[in-house]
């Protein structure tokens, strides 16, 4: 069930009907929200064992997976807290547990397959489907197990915990929420006149417009047809592809977050902010503290600084640089090019780090151009790689791009458009808009009535359905 599907508004506003007739209840709160979030979960996809319920495929098992990552993290924290020369012991458990349940779900099958290429082996392949989110809950499982071990949180309720694990806004892809920062407020006297409400709606109709408009458009424009059959096309229209993938990425992955945070609002819960116009970053640090901001806290807090971060003398610190970003490639998927993606991110870090420290931070308008320039161009260049299907299709790109550069311009352009080249430069430079812009247009939408507000977000979401498409976000592959 898509965030922007029309039968996740009917789903939507019962659930916040109902849990706001729970709120003064906690436990009954947080009994209702678990229930819908696994109501949420089930009502996904179906394969041929599924059982349905009031004509809703489900997947019981894939369910019960998830409430046993819950269960046992809950347990390994409770045993950390409680028996303190444990603590270790439960953190690797924990790691291997949730670790090792992401290895055979996303790697196994990719495991087989390298193996059988590389030594003729003939395993089988066993078909196992990927339960959406498992990754996001993994890390979420994972980081409270560390916290209770490091003594920065204790361990909360079992309820409280799975309500947070499961709460259906951050479910299937994030942002990556803390336990500390979640559980806290269910225990906040909630009133919904005090709900940031026309944030909320402004977030939800700004997510629509982003994922169901122009990461739709760019995608079936340009993308799709170019990382189908790179080859069949020149020069340009593959670098017009690389450009078009950074813009829809950005849009589909921001506008989902958007919508994300602006239903937990609605819902009395704030999350933190996942995206901050990452495409005006002047280096690639400055790009991972704007994007995916919650994923790129738990690399830094769970994996660099637990490889040793910079305590441990500057060569250790550029491996810990590059490992962190080589594992976060991993992270996303079974496939060579996340390998390389990652790969790509922690060499250039790893590059910026030295070139800081051996010749100071360079200080112009000039040169924060040319900086501008390059790092853009870098996340775009470790995109191709990320979006193409296999590492022989990210070179292919690559390598029609090279040829347009060193003049070789190949076939006339398919796809080159006012409209295309418009919409891409308009995203990019939408980035360095001054912070004040939402709020300000925030504060201005709250003078309006609350049912004028809420038409208006009806009217973008009927015009979203009417010009765009509704379609998977990409983030739900990881």
């Amino acid at each position: 069930m898509l965030f922007v599907a029309p039968e996740f508004a009917t789903f939507f506003l019962i659930v916040l009907v109902i849990a706001w007739l729970l709120r003064a209840n906690a436990t009954a709160w947080k009994t209702f929200t678990l229930a819908a979030s696994i109501f949420f979960y089930g009502w996904w996809r179906h394969t041929t064992d599924d059982w349905s319920l009031l004509g809703i495929s489900w997947l019981p098992r894939y369910v019960a997976y998830l409430l046993i990552f819950a269960a046992v993290n809950q347990s390994l924290a409770w045993l950390a807290a409680k028996r303190p020369e444990l603590a270790r012991a439960a953190v690797i458990a924990a790691t291997v547990f949730d670790l090792g349940a992401l290895f055979y779900f996303k790697y196994f099958e990719w495991a087989r397959g390298v193996s059988n290429d590389a030594l003729g082996t003939g395993f089988t392949p066993t078909n196992i489907i990927l339960p959406i989110g498992v990754s996001f809950i993994a890390f979420q499982g994972l980081g409270y197990v560390i916290d209770v071990s490091r003594g920065t949180i204790q361990p909360v309720d079992t309820l409280d915990f799975f309500t947070y694990l499961f709460f259906f806004p951050h479910l299937v892809a994030g942002p990556l929420v803390r336990v500390g920062e979640f559980v806290p407020q269910l225990y906040v006297r909630s009133d919904p006149r005090r709900v940031h409400g026309t944030r909320a709606l402004t977030l939800i109709a700004s997510g629509f417009v982003k994922k169901v408009i122009i990461s739709s458009y760019v995608f079936k424009e340009v993308v799709e047809p170019v990382f189908a059959n790179p080859k069949g096309f020149g020069g340009l229209d593959n670098l017009l592809a690389a450009y078009g993938y950074s813009i829809q990425i950005y849009c589909d992955f921001s506008g989902y977050t958007d919508i994300a945070i602006g239903l937990a609002l609605l819902l009395g819960i704030q999350f933190p902010q996942n995206f901050d116009s990452p495409y005006r970053s002047i280096t690639l640090q400055d790009f991972w503290r704007r994007w995916h901001m919650s994923l790129s806290r738990w690399l830094r807090d769970y994996l660099y600084i637990g490889l040793g971060g910079n305590r441990k003398g500057t060569a250790r610190t550029y491996l810990n640089l590059f490992l962190t970003m080589f594992i976060g490639g991993i992270w996303h998927g079974a496939n060579w090019t996340f390998i390389i993606w990652g790969s790509i991110h922690g060499a250039v870090l790893v590059a910026e780090r030295f070139l800081t420290e051996a010749y100071g931070e360079p200080r112009s308008r000039a040169m924060d151009v040319v900086r501008w320039f390059v790092t853009f161009h870098v996340v775009t260049l470790a995109w191709i790689f990320f979006n193409a299907r296999s590492a022989s299709v990210a070179f292919e790109v690559l390598g029609k791009i090279l040829g347009l550069l060193v003049f070789q311009p190949g076939d006339p352009s398919q796809f080159v458009s006012l409209t295309l080249v418009v919409v891409i430069a308009a995203v990019v430079a939408l980035q360095f808009l001054p912070r004040e812009t939402l709020p300000a247009v925030v504060t201005r939408l709250s003078e309006l009535h609350p049912a004028v507000q809420g038409a208006l977000l009806g009217v973008v979401m009927i015009v979203c359905y009417r010009l765009g498409s509704v379609d998977e976000f990409i983030y739900f592959q990881f």
